[in-house]
């Protein structure tokens, strides 16, 4: 029975990551090259994930912050508001969103689709396409999200050069 959800799980990852558009991929690399902050907000298990690549951002070098950190600076034009939405309709990031464009924020939205409430209101989009899945609740959303930005990172090494050794300099020292 687990080879068989293995399986299911993995074919279900293979063709959302396979269907994404390299071009929005592109712009994400590009809006994250240019910005002068990087803040990522996402509800439940999607603001997990996005914590995750806040945290990863800063290890390569970027000003990185997840929404909700006491240390989250002053924001404005040339910073990047980077959501992570399955939606695109979670509303108290519908009004984060809002807020954002307001002060003349970028805004980047992942995962939701482009018609979104989030969508609309987004500069630009990477829309991961799952959902149809065997998989319970949004898991596979979560999943695809997590191995996106995975792949991101890899991306952002090739590009900035780093070395992926040298990581481990700015990782934390106090776990």
């Amino acid at each position: 029975m687990y080879e068989k959800y293995v399986n299911c799980t993995l074919r279900e990852l293979h063709d959302v990551l396979d269907n994404v558009s390299v071009e929005s991929v592109n712009n994400l690399i590009e809006s994250i090259l240019k910005a002068a902050t990087i803040v990522l907000c996402g509800a439940g298990r999607m603001g997990l994930v996005a914590k995750g690549f806040a945290m990863r951002l800063g290890h390569l070098g970027f000003k990185s912050y997840f929404l909700g950190d006491s240390t989250v600076p002053y924001l404005g034009k040339g910073d990047l508001l980077l959501v992570c939405s399955g939606s695109g309709e979670t509303k108290s990031i519908l009004t984060l969103v809002e807020i954002a464009k307001k002060n003349d924020m970028s805004v980047f939205l992942v995962s939701g689709p482009k018609g979104s409430s989030i969508g609309q209101l987004s500069d630009g989009f990477v829309t991961l396409n799952n959902q149809n899945s065997v998989q319970p609740m949004k898991t596979l959303a979560e999943q695809s999200l997590q191995l996106f930005f995975d792949t991101v990172v890899m991306i952002l090494i090739d590009k900035i050069p780093i070395d992926s050794n040298t990581l481990w300099d700015k990782h934390s020292n106090l776990e």
